[in-house]
């Protein structure tokens, strides 16, 4: 096939997924619906470290990130979130319980392939804990545990300021897992206060192309695929199956001073405790994630976040903090319950502000 005919046929796949838009929304909503009813009252979910956010960034605002885009890391919470890479982007995360061997090391590498999306990859390596044994012999011994993870994630916009991804994942226990989300983003742009210099015309073009203004609305289902048996255990038990919503609302976008607000929502489709439709809109049975974030000349961040469980009692607060100009960014960020701090390092191409 020569380049003309499949450049024909790229286009014409574009154009007929741009029209389906709207048939994703509602697929979205009824794949949770679905899995909801087909494993939602099983037990107790396993491999619950794939619910952990890997990076500082939102770690520092409560967890939130399915409504922010953001660079290859993104795609842990929504893989719509990545479409909006301009070019390349790599990242490399950690974090620490505090303890031996518990924690994980996550990389991630983004770019971008034009008008046909953009395309993530990633690797995680979960330190699950070690032990320590003595056989008969009175040797000791120490062992380790972990898990790893890879993925590859897809992003596509539809159209403008509408984008939709997915992710699939393998897990090192011999478990397949995927992830669909949605993003709209610059939605009411006359909700943020702009200002930069009209003198300034490589700014303006930056400002007027690609920082977003207004609010930005996600949805994604994280983590579905089978259930997991271990050794010769007869019984199976569910991948942290999720049903995730969030919002973003950035009201100040000036050269030296930029703000978000963020919430996200997360819905456990396993475990249910009543019907999913009832749970669905009860807050009691959502975990509920509320962050802040505030920028002074796209070089220095401060983030505050707050998280609420199920349980009432189970509530913490976040706090990071975030150093270097767009195109390298080093961030940091803890929770009040302590032994729980993330680091991440982000380098982006173009080097110019985003």
């Amino acid at each position: 096939m020569n380049r003309v005919a499949t450049n024909k046929l790229s286009y014409v796949l574009v154009l007929y997924l741009r029209k389906m838009k709207y048939l994703v929304i509602a697929s979205l909503i009824i794949a949770s619906y679905l899995f909801s009813i087909a494993y939602g009252y099983t037990s107790e979910a396993t491999m619950i470290f794939l619910t952990m956010e890997p990076d500082a960034r939102s770690y520092g605002m409560g967890g939130v990130g399915v409504a922010i885009t953001g660079g290859p890391q993104a795609s842990f919470y929504n893989p719509a979130a990545i479409g909006n890479i301009r070019r390349f982007s790599f990242a490399g995360n950690r974090f620490d319980f505090g303890y031996t061997d518990l924690g994980s090391i996550h990389l991630s590498a983004g770019y971008k392939f034009g008008e046909y999306g953009t395309g993530a990859f990633n690797f995680t390596r979960f330190g699950l804990g070690s032990s320590i044994s003595i056989d008969e012999f009175g040797n000791i011994t120490k062992s380790s545990s972990y898990e790893e993870l890879v993925s590859g994630s897809y992003s596509m916009e539809l159209s403008p300021n509408f984008y939709v991804g997915a992710s699939g994942k393998y897990i090192s226990s011999s478990v397949f897992a995927f992830d669909f989300g949605i993003l709209v983003t610059n939605l009411f742009p006359e909700a943020s206060y702009i200002y930069y210099p009209e003198t300034n015309a490589k700014l303006a073009q930056v400002f007027n192309s690609w920082v977003e203004k207004g609010f930005s609305i996600g949805a994604a289902i994280s983590n579905l695929g089978p259930d997991v048996r271990y050794g010769d255990n007869e019984r199976k038990d569910p991948l942290p199956r999720l049903l995730k919503i969030g919002i973003a609302w950035r009201p100040i976008v000036t050269e030296m001073f930029q703000t978000t607000l963020a919430a996200d929502y997360e819905k456990s489709l396993v475990g249910l405790k009543s019907g999913f439709l009832k749970e669905f809109f009860d807050p009691e049975f959502f975990i509920s994630k509320y962050g802040m974030e505030v920028n002074f000349f796209y070089v220095w961040t401060f983030r505050l976040g707050y998280r609420q469980d199920y349980e009432e009692e189970d509530h913490y607060l976040t706090s990071g903090f975030g150093f270097g100009p767009h195109w390298i960014n080093f961030n940091i960020a803890s929770g009040s319950r302590g032994g729980n701090t993330r680091y991440s390092l982000i380098f982006n191409y173009p080097l110019d502000l985003k």
